[in-house]
């Protein structure tokens, strides 16, 4: 079903505070802490200057504080994120929240994320702006 341009523009707007965009990409994740020592991969299912969501059969503990190697896409060597908080975990999911990312680093997320959204890349159901096409 499409939406009108109307009905766009009066669905609500959640309080997110970076737009999130739908990736699917290599993600590889260890435990900061010697305490829980997780170590695995899995698949990023989104990405916003804030965090991300991960798919993975790693089981990881909701609060542990993770290092992240994404491999993305744009012809750069892996990004490499330490002090990655993990906020939320469900069955294979798992929410991760950037809690220091360095200016470049925050950069090229930023370049990366902007240069590959659209409005068929964004959830709709959670935005910040709209991307309206005429």
């Amino acid at each position: 079903m499409t939406m009108t341009l109307r009905q766009t523009l009066l669905t609500p707007v959640d309080a997110r505070y970076a737009e999130r965009l739908n990736i699917s990409c290599l993600v590889q994740f260890h435990s900061e802490d010697p305490a829980r020592p997780y170590a695995g991969q899995g698949q990023l299912s989104n990405l916003s200057i804030t965090g991300c969501r991960i798919v993975s059969m790693t089981p990881v503990a909701e609060g542990t504080a993770l290092t992240l190697t994404l491999m993305l896409p744009d012809g750069q060597l892996p990004l490499v994120l330490e002090a990655v908080h993990v906020v939320r975990v469900s069955e294979s999911h798992m929410a991760a929240q950037f809690l220091h990312l360095s200016p470049e680093q925050r950069r090229r997320l930023q370049r990366f994320i902007w240069k590959h959204i659209s409005a068929t890349t964004v959830h709709h159901e959670h935005r910040r702006f709209r991307l309206v096409h005429r």
